[in-house]
């Protein structure tokens, strides 16, 4: 009788705990507790994140517009606006992620979190296998600004601001001092869109003692300039 009760107890207990984890209702729609799987994510490969699903009305915030996909909608949120993503919507309804959401590596190391407030994104991070940051962002709706850090080497390296609803932005470098970088490649992102003309500042040492053989442009749209903004070439 004792060894019964025992079995009985503990199918019980399993049982609950695999209802608990990724359940959807009947209409399709996750909810509670989760763990989505990426295939593929960079460096990391496979991922998972952890995370909890609630489900809101669809006009829970004013709509501004549906993507033509159906997979998206633009809304209104507090003095800005905001990306809801969805799968799918049932009686006016849609599964949206809430709270802190970890990612974790196949080894089951924690790489990073993103942390939503019903469908809306308030800020992400990513770091290392140590802990130190990689990248950061956060979104402020009240002020309409967005904000993003990358690191280099556990070091600030490149702050960026926009607005959330112009693609404008400005970036600032850092540290003033030199930062080594092995192997380095400069990349710069412009919208000539928005901004015709953009300019990047740049001051790049070298470690040793190094002769420059050529500087040319990759692409007419590109432009080197010196101090006094005049273009230049060489040899």
């Amino acid at each position: 009788m004792k060894t019964l009760l025992n079995t009985g107890i503990f199918f019980l207990f399993f049982g609950g705990y695999v209802e608990g984890q990724n359940v959807t209702t009947p209409a399709g729609l996750e909810n509670g507790y989760w763990i989505d799987t990426l295939e593929n994510s960079g460096t990391y490969g496979k991922v998972f994140d952890k995370g909890t699903y609630v489900i809101i009305p669809v006009n829970t915030y004013p709509i501004i517009r549906k993507s033509n996909s159906n997979s998206f909608f633009e809304v209104k949120y507090i003095n800005s606006s905001a990306i809801i993503f969805y799968s799918k919507i049932v009686n006016d309804s849609f599964a949206v992620k809430d709270g802190t959401w970890n990612r974790f590596d196949s080894l089951g190391n924690l790489i990073g979190a993103i942390s939503w407030e019903k469908g809306i994104i308030l800020s992400s991070r990513d770091h290392d296998l140590h802990g130190n940051p990689v990248y950061f962002d956060t979104s402020d709706y009240i002020s309409n600004c967005y904000t993003s850090y990358q690191y280099i080497d556990n070091r600030l390296f490149k702050k960026k601001q926009n607005s959330l609803t112009e693609n404008i932005s400005i970036n600032y470098y850092y540290p003033l001092d030199k930062l080594a970088i092995s192997n380095a490649e400069p990349n710069f992102e412009s919208d000539f869109l928005r901004r015709p003309i953009d300019t990047f500042k740049i001051i790049l040492f070298a470690k040793d003692s190094i002769a420059i053989i050529g500087i040319k442009d990759s692409s007419h749209n590109f432009k080197f300039l010196d101090k006094k903004k005049n273009p230049i070439s060489y040899p």
